[in-house]
């Protein structure tokens, strides 16, 4: 092994988009020679929570952060209130926690963020990425941000999304700080590019999606054992977050 990779991985969320990116960036950074292992931080999750909590507290009084988060509360309340959904709801859990636990390798929990801070020093570098790390709670968060890191240890962005098209006044300086601290910089979309342009004064290099790092037939050999030709049934799935009508249209054979 060519040396040893802390991953600060948002996998921890139920989504499939999310935890394949994760999965991918494991794959990728093990494929090439590193000892990879994800950033367990389940004795954090608590801190982490108040930190976004106390964000989302001083936005009491922004319409457009209250119209947005009521939704997605009023749309989980609706589905838990029907007991065929919170069924599947908890077999899919079991299905996301299985595959994380064989797919992607942990690192040991985390005591507290010192003990996270000085374990820092047994890898060669931490890297972050990549699906909205660096939201505005994110950011208040802190996790994402790799200031845990200490000065002496690299610090690596893969394909980080902000997931927002400009930083807020009030986290500019913040994110500066951060962003500046990171030694190698990169990012997935054009708007990320421009805001750490603005904000820090530098480049950092557009890159794709972790997912579009694996072949067609990397994804076949680490997930279906070679036989993905046995799952397909002339079938294909796709999840849409946004544009389903015209994207719809756009796939229709």
């Amino acid at each position: 092994m060519a040396g040893k990779i802390a991953l600060a991985l948002g996998d921890y969320a139920n989504n499939y988009g999310t935890v394949l990116q994760a999965f991918a960036t494991f794959h990728k950074v093990r494929s090439l020679g590193y000892d990879a292992e994800a950033i367990d931080f389940t004795h954090l999750k608590k801190s982490i929570r108040n930190r976004k909590l106390r964000y989302f507290a001083g936005k009491l009084f922004d319409a457009s952060v209250v119209r947005e988060k009521s939704q997605i509360v009023l749309s989980r309340l609706h589905r838990l209130l029907h007991s065929d959904y919170r069924h599947g709801n908890s077999r899919r859990t079991k299905l996301f926690d299985q595959f994380r636990r064989e797919y992607i390798k942990r690192s040991r929990p985390f005591t507290d963020w010192d003990d996270l801070s000085r374990s820092c020093r047994e890898y060669s570098a931490v890297l972050v990425g990549s699906d909205q790390v660096w939201l505005p709670s994110q950011i208040a968060a802190d996790f994402f941000t790799l200031n845990f890191v200490p000065d002496d240890v690299k610090r690596i962005s893969y394909a980080s999304s902000f997931g927002v098209p400009y930083i807020e006044p009030s986290q500019e300086e913040r994110a500066r700080k951060f962003l500046t601290r990171i030694n190698h910089l990169s990012v997935r979309e054009k708007s990320g590019q421009e805001i750490i342009r603005r904000i820090t004064g530098r480049d950092a290099e557009l890159v794709c999606d972790p997912t579009l790092l694996l072949s067609a037939d990397e994804w076949d050999a680490a997930l279906c054992n070679g036989n993905s030709t046995e799952w397909g049934g002339g079938k294909l799935l796709i999840v849409l977050l946004h544009g389903r009508q015209r994207m719809a249209q756009e796939i229709r054979p």
